[in-house]
C-alpha cells in the first residue's frame, strides 16, 4: 500500500532527511531505520514542512508502503532550528 505524497508548503518539493534528535537512530546505521518483523522500516521529516514519510520493505530502496503523517511539535521545533537566517 502506497499513500499518495501530499503536497509541500508553497509549492516546493519535499526535502526528506533522517535527523536523529527527530527520527531517532539506534538501528540500521543511525539513520531512522530499524527492523521490525523481517522488514526494514525509515523514518524520514520534511526539512520544508515538517511531515513525515514513513516506508517500509524487505530491501532499501524497494518500499512496497509508504504512508505520511502530519508534523507535530517535534518535527516543527526541528524547522526553527534550520530555517535559513536572512
Amino acid at each position: 500500500m502506497t499513500t499518495p505524497e501530499p503536497p509541500c508548503k508553497q509549492g516546493h518539493n519535499h526535502a526528506w532527511y533522517a535527523p536523529k534528535s527527530v527520527v531517532g537512530g539506534d538501528g540500521i546505521g543511525g539513520n531512522g531505520e530499524h527492523v521490525v518483523e523481517g522488514r526494514i522500516v525509515s523514518l524520514r521529516v520534511c526539512i520544508r514542512c515538517g511531515r513525515y514519510m514513513e516506508s517500509s520493505g524487505m530491501w532499501p530502496g524497494h518500499e512496497d508502503y509508504v504512508d505520511y503523517r502530519e508534523p507535530d511539535d517535534k518535527s516543527l521545533a526541528w524547522l526553527r532550528l534550520n530555517e535559513p537566517r536572512q
